[in-house]
Formats: structure tokens, sequence, C-alpha cells
């Protein structure tokens, strides 16, 4: 099998307004991957400016490699035929609803976050391929987009770092499930059914990034972690 570079990176969304009290994190580790198995996770690293970001995700794709760029906060939002489930929580919700306060800020806050760092890539790479289906990524574009969904045990520092912790998770759960994304765990989140609304695939039509239409209702990976990872600092 074909060993691919593949960096992984997360973001906790969060406000930017005061840079010296930033709410924001993101962490970046690089591994090897043949689709099977994962070689030789690196830190690459981590911080609390989104401006460090394009760089990160550009550089990687410079060099031939792939990138999953996950955001913690809701991306794939349920489209119900009945008028009185609109709102209503995904599977695996549980008591963090997409539509409910802390979800919904979230949700406003990183989408925009989101088009900007994609219209930043889109700038630098020009014409590149965008995927939010793990089995185009590979083949048909280099730019996997996902949601990650940290909640429980996975968040352990409520310090100013812990932004960063909560992305360090992020990515430590996507790198323990990259050999399985298009199969279903039982602690999923997901539509149960509904057709869905892909944000993160319309941020990537905004950004001018090539994506494929069908995308903007198909279902895209939300990888909940749940443990606690390893340092990311």
């Amino acid at each position: 099998m074909t060993m691919h570079k593949v960096r992984v990176v997360a973001v906790d969304v969060g406000s930017v307004a005061r840079l010296n009290d930033s709410r924001f994190g993101w962490v970046a580790r690089d591994c090897r991957f043949d689709g099977g198995s994962v070689e030789h996770i690196d830190k690459v690293g981590c911080g609390r400016r989104p401006d460090e970001l394009p760089e990160i995700i550009d550089s990687a794709l410079r060099d031939g490699g792939l990138v999953a760029l996950g955001m913690e906060c809701p991306l794939l939002l349920p489209v119900p035929a009945d008028w009185r489930d609109l709102g209503r929580a995904r599977v695996g919700d549980a008591s963090h609803a997409w539509s409910a306060s802390a979800g919904a800020c979230s949700m406003a806050t990183g989408l925009v976050q989101l088009a900007w760092l994609l219209h930043e890539v889109a700038r630098r790479g020009g014409e590149m391929g965008a995927t939010t289906r793990p089995d185009r990524w590979c083949t048909a574009a280099p730019l996997l987009l996902w949601e990650a969904f940290v909640s429980g045990t996975a968040k352990t520092d409520r310090s100013s770092r812990g932004h960063i912790a909560d992305a360090g998770a992020a990515v430590q759960a996507f790198l323990m499930r990259i050999d399985r994304l298009t199969v279903a765990d039982a602690d999923d989140v997901h539509l149960g059914g509904h057709r869905g609304l892909n944000l993160a695939a319309v941020a990537a039509l905004h950004a001018g990034l090539c994506i494929p239409r069908d995308e903007l209702d198909a279902p895209l990976p939300v990888v909940c972690a749940t443990a606690t990872p390893p340092s990311a600092s």
C-alpha cells in the first residue's frame, strides 16, 4: 500500500478578541498512514492564533502530503422532514445538543473561523481539492474536513491552555480512528436518518475550493474524543 504523509490539525474554536486571553487553540501532528496503520506520529506544533494555521496547512500540502482539518464546533446539522423535529439533538449529542446555547455559539464562531481559514488556504494553494468524505480523501482531494467533538473526560484542563488541550484531544482521537473513519462506532454522533446540512462543505465552496456539490448534504466524520490524550504541549 502507498504510505501517505498526513498532517492532522484540530482547532478548538473561540474568541480571539483578546490575544492575551485567546479562547482559540490549535494542535497539529504529522504521521504516515498506509490505509490500515499509522506510523511515526510527530508533533508539529500548537498555538492560540488563527493566523498561524494557513502556513501549517499549506506547507504540508505543498510537500505533497494530506491534511485532515477538524473544527470543534457543530458542522453537520440535521434537517428533518417533520418541522416538529427542527432543532433537536443529533444522535450521540446527549446533553450537548448542537442547537443549545453552547453548541449554537460555537457553531457560529467556528463556521466563520473555518471560512476564513479555508479562504487563506485557497489563496495560497489555488484550485485545490477538499472533501468531507474519507473515501474521497487520499484519491480525489488532499484536504479532509471533519468535526471534532470533545466532551466528558477529554476536557481535563480548565486553565488558559485548556483550548490547546481540547485540540490535542481531538487530534489524538482522529489518529486513533484514522483507519476506520467510514465505520460507525457505538458512540458516534450522527443524524439518525435525517437529511444533513454539511457546513464544512458550505465553507469550502465559499472559499473557492474544489469540492463536489453533492457533499452539501452528505455526512462528514464527527470524531468524538472521550479519553484523556497525551499532552499537546
